[in-house]
């Protein structure tokens, strides 16, 4: 059953009951796209909106194959988000989607082909200049949903986010706090994907991007009590 709690979750601390609302695209704030660079089960951009402290995940453009591509979420997006109605398009993600492809043409990388088809837009690219870490990242968004994190920060997901609630319910904590990236197999392609971690990872990017700064004083707190604990000064 959706929901059910059966150990070994990488959210520890999401709740349906309390981070699922109805809450919807606000046409007074600007746009976060949160992308995770994968092509199987589906493309992930995740479609956010910041207020103040508040991050809300209004949607999700999760397009399976064969609209599994960058130009047919971007297309889609503008569908769903008409040019004239959108106040500002923030893009964040992966930072290592910024390496060269041999597939594309030189100087080209993931982000690039996102803001090519989004041009019209004029949207803002927004990397950290590194990858967050999966397991501290975990316990800042775990603490978070607690409300236990000294941030302030509050986190809610649309309930037509069908695709990431999934995601958020089901991912699993590896042995070594980061998360588990099992195999599954498509019964009808056969292409062998990662099932859980793309909605999560596309989420730990933004979040902890966008409040860089409370990320960074937990950074800071952990290894301020883990100094405390093992007795050095």
């Amino acid at each position: 059953m959706i929901g059910a709690v059966f150990g070994g979750e990488f959210w520890k601390k999401f709740k349906h009951a309390d981070h699922i609302n109805k809450i919807g695209w606000d046409k007074e704030l600007p746009i976060s796209l949160t992308w995770d660079e994968n092509v199987n089960p589906y493309v992930t951009c995740a479609v956010w909106q910041l207020k103040g402290k508040h991050a809300q995940q209004i949607d999700e453009i999760f397009l399976e194959d064969p609209l599994n591509t960058v130009k047919d979420t971007c297309t889609e997006f503008a569908k769903r988000y008409p040019l004239d109605q959108v106040k500002g398009l923030f893009i964040y993600g992966d930072r290592t989607s910024l390496k060269a492809d041999t597939k594309l043409e030189k100087g080209e990388n993931f982000f690039t082909i996102i803001t090519k088809y989004l041009k019209d837009y004029h949207p803002t690219i927004k990397l950290q200049s590194k990858n967050p870490s999966v397991a501290q990242s975990g316990k800042f968004i775990n603490e978070i949903y607690e409300g236990a994190s000294a941030s302030g920060i509050t986190i809610g997901i649309n309930s037509k986010c069908k695709l990431s609630v999934f995601d958020y319910t089901y991912a699993l904590e590896d042995s070594d706090g980061s998360m588990l990236k099992s195999k599954k197999k498509n019964p009808i392609t056969k292409v062998m994907y990662e099932e859980f971690g793309h909605a999560s990872d596309a989420k730990r990017y933004l979040i902890t991007h966008a409040y860089e700064a409370q990320y960074n004083q937990f950074l800071n707190m952990k290894k301020t009590n883990l100094s405390v604990l093992s007795g050095v000064r």
